[in-house]
C-alpha cells in the first residue's frame, strides 16, 4: 500500500506595504477545523497539488501596497476532483484576499503610507 502524501491546507497571506519598502504582515493562515474535514475527502491519493493565488493593490499616487494570497490543496488525480479543488481554492483565496485587502488599507492609513 502506498503512503499518501497528504499536506493540510494552508493560506498563505502577504500584505506589503510598498513605501520604503516595508513588510507588514507575511505568514501562514489556517483554514478551521470544520474547512479542513470538508476538504480530507478531496485528499486521496495525494499526489496531485492545486495552487490558486490572487494580488490585489491599494496605491495613490504610488504609494500604498498590495496583498497576496495563496491556496494549495492537495487531491486526488482524478479531472473531478482536481475541478473540485480548484474551485474550493478559488473560493478561500476570493474571500481572504478581500478581507485583508480591507485590513491593508486601514494599516496603511494608519501607518500614514497611503489615505
Amino acid at each position: 500500500m502506498s503512503e499518501v502524501n497528504a499536506t493540510l491546507p494552508q493560506i498563505r497571506v502577504v500584505l506589503r506595504g510598498e513605501h520604503e519598502g516595508n513588510l507588514i504582515y507575511e505568514g501562514d493562515l489556517d483554514m478551521s477545523a470544520e474547512e479542513q474535514a470538508q476538504l480530507k475527502s478531496i485528499i486521496g491519493d495525494g499526489l496531485a497539488k492545486v495552487t490558486v493565488s490572487k494580488e490585489l493593490s491599494h496605491k495613490d499616487y504610488g504609494n500604498g501596497g498590495s496583498v497576496f494570497v495563496s491556496v494549495t490543496l492537495t487531491c486526488d488525480q482524478s479531472p473531478a476532483i482536481i475541478d473540485y479543488a480548484a474551485a474550493t481554492a478559488s473560493h478561500h483565496v476570493e474571500k481572504n484576499v478581500v478581507e485583508h485587502h480591507n485590513n491593508l488599507k486601514q494599516t496603511l492609513a494608519q501607518l500614514g503610507i497611503s489615505s
